[in-house]
């Protein structure tokens, strides 16, 4: 399959190339986990293929992050996941990321039905495969749900590779990971993404990989094997399990199905109050990731080391005085002060020098011209932000962003304006996007008078 050979070519070329770094595995709490687990919530919501979500893919691709997709189907099982990885320009390090698909098909539904439990364990792909067709074995035996093991062996444990004599992308992965001690992989998914990230770090610590050298970061994932299998595999790799508070996937199999033991550790989020999603989505745990980042990265303490995942050059090298206002529904006071970083964050990224003012919303353009003469500045960006709750529609705001740009003696030199609903977001993912959706027009106005 071309696709697969692809695959194999870039990512065992580049994934190997990234040293365990202290930062990578910090303890929880630090702007580096904090960091990391962001990383991972956008990567993950960007496998999905929905217009959103393909909004985050583009804003991780311009950053660097390069996607090399993967799909692999049979009778059992259609897999789907990418290669995500990037080069940190200050450290020169070489980052390599697994995602995994959450639900999204009818297939992927009956996977997640195929709830029989079946044996797991093997030193190879015949024997993984083997294993799982026997019958008679205890509770004392790693039991795994039936679904979720068919999904990590097709995905990766599936179709030989020519190029590698034969052995299977999983087997080749465990190779080089064996032979570079040094370096790890970082595996990550939501729901069953992150049932079967957890399976296929568990097939890669049987194929004789560290467990320093794997790391897993899951969103909303079910259980996926009863007391054995977590008293086996639970030391074998790095975990970090992450839960929303109200989220019944976590905890179905527990219920709807006896013999299903979750791994004990997890981190618990909470979801906004001006939100009423369906607590196991996707982009309630990216929310979630984002008010944490921004909350350390907020505390004076905090200093992030490398590597830098996030880490950017700025696409305009210009000097703008930024002016923004917020006119806010009430029920978003909550998350103002999320709204206002994540803009201030847009824009940091893609010019060299912003200055961001004081700004009421009551100052006049002359005012704000010779505020921004006197800071040195090129240009005036006047944004103004309001997020108004839609009538008869409680937990649904539309969005708005209207900004102008300005010389220094007030002529105006683009202007637009941006909006959206949180029907398919949060309110501060809301803010991101409609901030995002004016940067092409923004930028290319600023180069053009530059």
């Amino acid at each position: 399959m071309r696709c697969q050979s692809l695959l194999a070519r870039i990512l065992l070329v580049c994934v190997f190339l990234m040293p365990m770094h202290p930062a990578v595995a910090a303890e929880e709490g630090t702007l580096e986990k904090a960091q990391l687990e962001l990383l991972c919530a956008l990567v993950s919501m960007s496998s999905y293929d929905d217009e959103v979500n393909l909004v985050v893919r583009r804003y991780l691709q311009e950053k660097g992050w390069d996607y090399v997709p993967h799909v692999e189907s049979n009778n059992t099982a259609n897999s789907h996941f990418f290669m995500v990885q990037r080069k940190l320009q200050n450290s020169g390090e070489k980052v390599a990321i697994l995602s995994i698909r959450g639900t999204s098909s009818m297939k992927d539904a009956e996977v997640d039905l195929r709830t029989h439990r079946v044996p797991f364990g093997g030193d190879s792909p015949k024997e993984f495969y083997d294993l799982a067709l026997r019958t008679g074995l205890g509770e004392t035996h790693p039991l795994v749900h039936q679904g979720f093991n068919d999904y990590t062996n097709t995905a990766l444990f599936l179709r030989p590779l020519s190029e590698y004599g034969d052995l299977t992308f999983g087997e080749v992965l465990a190779q080089k990971l064996r032979e570079n001690p040094e370096c790890k992989l970082i595996l990550t998914g939501h729901s069953l993404g992150g049932a079967v990230a957890v399976l296929a770090a568990a097939r890669l610590s049987n194929l004789g990989v560290r467990p320093e050298q794997l790391e897993v970061v899951t969103f909303g994932a079910p259980a996926v094997g009863n007391e054995a299998f977590i008293s086996q595999y639970g030391s074998r790799f790095q975990l970090t399990r992450i839960v929303m508070s109200g989220d019944p996937i976590q905890g179905v199999l527990q219920s709807f199905r006896g013999g299903y033991v979750q791994f004990p550790e997890y981190v618990r989020r909470k979801q906004n109050p001006n939100t009423k999603r369906f607590a196991h989505e996707m982009v309630v745990y990216l929310d979630s990731e984002l008010r944490n980042f921004y909350d350390i990265e907020g505390q004076p303490e905090e200093e992030l080391t490398e590597p830098d995942f996030f880490e950017s050059h700025a696409e305009v090298d210009a000097k703008v005085y930024v002016a923004q206002s917020y006119e806010l529904d009430t029920h978003l006071s909550a998350v103002e002060g999320y709204v206002k970083e994540g803009a201030k964050n847009v824009l940091m990224e893609r010019i060299s020098q912003p200055v961001f003012g004081e700004f009421s919303g009551h100052e006049t353009l002359s005012e704000m011209c010779a505020t921004a003469k006197g800071l040195g500045c090129d240009y005036v960006l006047v944004q103004d932000f309001t997020g108004k709750r839609i009538r008869d529609e409680r937990y649904n705001f539309r969005i708005v962003l209207e900004e102008g740009l300005y010389d220094l003696e007030g002529n105006l030199l683009e202007a637009q304006s941006n909006s959206t609903t949180t029907k398919h977001m949060t309110p501060i993912l809301a803010s991101l996007y409609v901030q995002m959706a004016g940067r092409e027009s923004r930028e290319e106005a600023l180069t053009r008078h530059r």
